[in-house]
């Protein structure tokens, strides 16, 4: 083949396969959905005014009708003011929203809007009455008899690719959801995959030769893991600060706060200080704030992906360690705790650290590896409880494995003896002042945790039998010869340990109950993505042709499964949200004197304005003067019942509450008092 016929194929497979590409991704734009900001629009407007406003999408040529929210009594209450809301869906690229008003009365309307906010995600675009009277000046224009109005600066984040998009969170965000689609639904792109193919094989011998290349230095499989780690921190720093912080998380904050006495990182009595520690040395070296908070996770997060491949690297097989790795990476359980603000995904980075330190030392005891070992224990002991129970669950493998073994070395076991008491020595400061603390307060620890019944004492009993049998498995000699001897150590160990913290955690809430599914799961889940590697690694070494097409089937059923997309916008907090919308609507209100309730007795908001780096208002009272009273309502927080309890305390009459949607679930209520 020539030259200018191989230049004039490879520029028409380019082409080809980019245009098909793009030309699936628009006939199934629903894909990217998650990718989307969910816009909520409220407008704050004289009641008799309100039935003229109605906004415009340029793009689409769709009307949308705001429904008119406000809370009322039985008695019929009324007010002046009311809020008309609308959640705009996402079924395309919004390149502008607009007002709609009748041009006959578009000067009284416009006049009789107090103030829009618009909520794009977590980010708030906040209009007063001022900067409403100054848009038609310069945007406005008449159509059809009607004023269309449209809505200046709403981007949500500046576009490389589409410019004055409104509805977006960012061209990265969309090139990791337009991949993961082409990666998990190849039946759409059948076209892009042929001239992809078709590429490849012009340049077959060049990918050979680099393909030789790799693999002769032994440089392949680094060269893959690096792709795996940069796959997995682009996943996890992807709109990690896309949602606003929920309660822990703003608890964990405060406990981090570099503001506060050192002692505060021990006021967790279900989380040792060692994550909070870390917190507030990154909080310390780049400021108090929540994407620095945030960042840590997405460290760490990645970090354990490196960790599952170390720990799976122990079975022996560099490709079980890669897949392992692979299952990580793409973990929505692992991505999800890689962008909050929690102990889980540092209890995720420690878990598989600690098992490869343990296997080690068992293998080969030397003082290095006991040390390892024990700095590992001390970490993540001082980082849950739960971490407690699997250093213990060890503890009791290596001297199930030590009694049962033929030969036994006395010295590596008063060593390992010496490492568990070392991490239990510097786990007692916690103990000991958390017991005291919940002693003076008369605090119960967990206490809405059930204590173990009927069925949890059978699955109990259930796990115990199979981690005995799981003691014995490795002897098997089939096994052993289908997988290899590390291989399926590795699989006993992961098996029984995950085991034993079962049955240890139930058996402690015989006392006091601890046991949370979430808790378990973040211990054992490191052992569960090795053991899903593990499995493919020995189906694939069957050797039997329909066995190897098993095995390339279970891979990608794994990852498809582990995998679900780009995480999409949890809305369990909009404190952020919340805030700044009160911030912003008082200081559109200079006149007016606003007040919250107070935070500690009523949702706990009062801490927050200062960590979000905005001004806190005065706590509300009955002899304050006040004029308008702000209350958020963030559910698993303040409930209806609460609200209006706390209203009745005040002397206030929760009529007439104007809503504002911040997003599906939450709502800042706003109450004129005079």
């Amino acid at each position: 083949m020539n030259k200018i016929t191989r230049v004039a194929l490879t520029a028409a497979c380019i082409l080809g396969a980019v245009v098909s590409f793009f030309f699936v991704l628009e006939e199934h734009k629903y894909v990217i959905g998650e990718g989307w900001a969910p816009i909520h629009v409220n407008i704050e407007v004289d009641r008799k005014f309100a039935r003229n406003i109605t906004l415009f999408l340029p793009r689409q040529e769709e009307l949308h009708l705001p429904l008119q929210t406000a809370e009322f009594q039985a008695d019929g209450g009324t007010s002046e003011k009311i809020i008309m809301y609308t959640r705009l869906t996402t079924h395309g690229f919004y390149l502008g929203i607009s007002l709609r008003i009748a041009e006959t009365e578009a000067p009284q309307t416009l006049a009789a809007i107090d103030n829009i906010s618009i909520f794009i995600g977590n980010k708030l675009f906040y209009f007063s009455s001022g900067d409403i009277r100054a848009w038609p000046a310069t945007e406005g224009h008449n159509e059809n008899g009607y004023v269309i109005l449209p809505v200046p600066g709403l981007r949500y984040t500046p576009s490389l690719v589409i410019k004055n998009w409104t509805n977006y969170y960012g061209d990265f965000n969309l090139a990791l959801m337009g991949i993961s689609d082409f990666l998990f639904h190849p039946a759409r792109y059948v076209l892009t995959y042929f001239l992809i193919i078709c590429l490849l094989c012009l340049y077959k011998d060049y990918v050979s030769s680099v393909y030789r290349s790799l693999r002769g230095k032994n440089r392949i499989f680094p060269v893959l893991l690096a792709l795996v780690i940069l796959t997995g921190f682009a996943l996890r720093i992807n709109g990690f600060t896309r949602s606003s912080g929920w309660l822990d998380e703003l608890y964990t904050s405060m406990a981090s706060s570099p503001h506060l006495p050192f002692l505060q990182t021990f006021s967790d009595p279900g989380n040792p200080p060692l994550y909070y520690m870390l917190l507030r040395l990154a909080f310390t070296l780049f400021g108090w704030s929540e994407p620095v908070g945030r960042m840590v996770s997405v460290i760490l997060g990645t970090l354990s992906i490196a960790a599952v491949y170390v720990m799976t690297l122990r079975s022996g097989s560099k490709k079980a360690a890669l897949l392992a790795a692979l299952f990580m990476a793409l973990s929505m359980y692992a991505l999800g705790f890689s962008q909050e603000m929690r102990s889980n995904i540092l209890r995720m980075f420690l878990v598989p650290l600690c098992a490869a330190f343990f296997l080690d030392f068992q293998q080969r005891p030397s003082p290095a590896n006991i040390i390892l070992y024990c700095l590992s224990c001390i970490c993540l002991a001082n980082t849950h409880y739960f971490g407690v129970i699997f250093i213990m669950a060890n503890f009791i493998y290596y001297f199930c494995c030590f009694f049962a073994a033929k030969k036994t070395n006395v010295k590596s076991a008063v060593l390992f003896v010496c490492a568990n008491a070392i991490a239990a020595l510097l786990f007692l400061p916690f103990f000991l002042i958390t017991a005291l603390r919940m002693a003076l307060a008369n605090t119960d620890f967990n206490s809405s945790i059930k204590a173990p019944g009927i069925p949890e004492f059978a699955l109990c009993f259930a796990v115990f039998v199979f981690f005995i049998a799981g003691i014995h498995l490795w002897k098997r000699k089939t096994l052993q010869t289908l997988i290899g001897e590390k291989a399926s150590r590795l699989i006993v160990y992961l098996f029984s340990v995950s085991a034993l913290v079962f049955v240890l955690s139930q058996g402690f809430s015989l006392y006091r109950p601890i046991f949370k599914p979430d808790y378990f799961l973040s211990i054992v889940y490191p052992a569960c993505i090795a053991l899903s590697a593990l499995f493919v690694l020995a189906v694939s070494k069957i050797n039997h042709v329909h066995a190897k097409c098993l095995a390339g089937f279970c891979a990608f059923l794994f990852c498809a499964s582990y995998y679900q997309g780009i995480r999409g916008d949890p809305e369990n907090g909009a404190f952020k949200e919340c805030n700044e919308y009160i911030t912003r609507d008082s200081a559109a209100h200079p006149g007016l004197k606003s007040a919250t309730f107070d935070g500690k007795a009523h949702g706990n908001y009062s801490g927050y304005p200062e960590y979000y780096g905005q001004e806190a208002l005065p706590v509300y009272s009955a002899e304050g003067g006040f004029d308008v009273l702000y209350l958020p309502h963030i559910p698993f927080d303040i409930h209806e019942d609460r609200k209006n309890a706390a209203m009745v305390q005040h002397g206030i009459d929760y009529s007439n509450l104007l809503k504002i949607h911040v997003n599906d679930e939450t709502v800042v209520y706003k109450k004129y008092l005079k």
